[in-house]
């Protein structure tokens, strides 16, 4: 039987995941208007500030890779943190071109940064929150704690 996942082990696929979920939906085109097709890359000649969502991407999913190793508490809200920017900004955005009356299209690019940031800033809150219960029980390995789990034997002979 296989040992259960570790907490960090966990948090840590779906952080990395989510982080380079950002970095491959920098890329792709975030919306469509006046006949062209744009991505938060194309995006950053006009405003420097779309950076911040590649060096978030980036950011995220480093914390995602470090957390396979070792569950630190302080890397699941560096990451939150690393989200929560661009998330605001792009929600901003989004929200300025819907009362404003844009006539902007989203397209794949928008809605896979949209889900995956806001998936980034409030998942890492969720598996904080489990992590401190693994801690306390022992079956976690931040704070030197041990992890358990249970082997089933055949009795029968």
């Amino acid at each position: 039987m296989k040992a259960p996942l570790k907490p960090g082990v966990l948090a840590g696929r779906f952080v990395a995941g989510s982080g380079a979920l950002v970095v491959v939906g920098f890329f792709l085109p975030m919306v469509r208007g006046c006949g062209a097709e744009v991505s938060a890359f194309k995006a950053t000649q006009v405003n420097p500030l779309f950076w911040l969502y590649l060096l978030a991407g980036v950011a995220i999913t480093t914390c995602g890779l470090v957390l396979f190793r070792r569950a630190y508490r302080w890397l699941l809200a560096a990451a939150s943190a690393a989200a929560a920017f661009p998330f605001g900004h792009l929600l901003v955005k989004s929200w300025r071109e819907l009362t404003q009356g844009g006539e902007l299209e989203p397209l794949v690019g928008y809605w896979m940064l949209l889900f995956s940031l806001c998936f980034a800033t409030i998942y890492p809150w969720v598996a904080l929150r489990g992590l401190a219960r693994a801690i306390a029980r022992g079956t976690a390995t931040a704070g030197g704690g041990k992890v358990a789990f249970e082997v089933e034997r055949d009795t029968q002979e």
